[in-house]
């Protein structure tokens, strides 16, 4: 008996009327599963890892590094252009970060087919015009196609000379979108809530409100990544617990909207200066004070010179390359 049978029979008893009797019992049968035994058809989680496997398919990647100041942040997030899997990297690059990229192919660390996968698109993002937030919200948040410029990053509604054309709708598994930085993002959208306002301007809770909903719109676009990868950038943010340890956690607007950062990816990297070398750590527990951590088995920490498009193909995230080589 469905839930409205059951209610359209509660109902008649309460008026007065007798139950109609039940139907009559068909034979016993062993289900397969708890869901079908209930009557019910129902998807589970065995079936879907196993439809999963069978068409060797799994989400898209939603990978942040972050860390200090010149700690090689750009730079490792480049080295994901050695996939051979991955054909187009849209670069939204808010504070010059592709000079790394380029000094990493003239010391010899990338390939000129490398840089040749990257689309550019730099944003000037100031005070007086914060463009990664209009920018971002309406390439990446938007349902519509937009006409970049990748001098200055402004995004048009119609075709013009010498702009991008970017579409959501038409990004596939072979596509990634690289946002570097979160942290500048986060700048802007504080910049674009106080458009107009005197600079001896302070910020008001609506301000920090509508700077915080613009960077969830971002986050959960990213994190739904329903077409494509996203490899996002940011700095730190440093804050102590309630026994005063020194907490460690990703950069992106107010200290409310930071917290809740990491949560929006399925691997989280934190790198850091440490004896002379730089430091990867992508395990849950491969730091006390830092937020890290990867859902999908990506491991960086014992690399002394950690290569995204390795650590990606190890974890069986993407196949390997045609020529079995992805290091350095």
């Amino acid at each position: 008996m469905t839930f409205m049978e059951r209610l359209q029979a509660s109902n008649n008893t309460a008026a007065g009327a007798k139950p109609a009797p039940a139907p009559p019992a068909g034979p016993a049968t062993t289900a397969p599963n708890v869901a079908q035994s209930k009557g019910r058809n129902l998807p589970n989680l065995f079936d879907l890892v196993e439809t999963v496997n069978k068409a060797k398919a799994r989400s898209h990647l939603t990978l942040l590094l972050y860390g200090a100041a010149k700690t090689g942040k750009t730079s490792l997030a480049a080295t994901i252009a050695k996939l051979d899997y991955i054909k187009r990297i849209w670069w939204f690059d808010l504070e010059r970060g592709l000079d790394a990229v380029v000094l990493a192919y003239q010391e010899g660390r990338l390939e000129a087919s490398h840089l040749e996968k990257i689309i550019p698109i730099s944003v000037i993002d100031t005070k007086q015009e914060p463009l990664a937030t209009e920018t971002l919200l309406k390439a990446i948040c938007g349902r519509r196609p937009v006409y970049l410029d990748p001098a200055t990053g402004k995004a048009h509604d119609k075709v013009g000379e010498g702009l991008i054309e970017f579409d959501m709708t038409k990004m596939t598994d072979e596509d990634l979108i690289v946002v570097d930085s979160l942290s500048q993002f986060g700048q802007s959208n504080l910049n674009a809530a106080t458009l107009g306002k005197p600079s001896e301007y302070k910020l008001q809770l609506d301000d920090y409100g509508a700077a915080q909903k613009w960077g969830y719109d971002l986050l959960t676009t990213v994190q739904a990544a329903q077409r494509c990868h996203f490899l996002c950038i940011t700095h730190v943010r440093m804050a102590e617990d309630e026994v005063g340890r020194t907490i460690i956690s990703p950069l992106m607007g107010s200290s409310t909207t930071s917290a809740n950062v990491a949560k929006h990816f399925n691997t989280v990297v934190y790198l850091e200066k440490s004896l002379k070398t730089l430091k990867a750590t992508s395990s849950v527990l491969g730091s006390v004070t830092a937020q890290s951590g990867s859902r999908v088995g990506i491991v960086l920490d014992k690399d002394k010179n950690p290569c995204l498009a390795t650590a990606l193909i190890e974890a069986g995230y993407f196949p390997a390359n045609s020529n079995e080589e992805a290091n350095p």
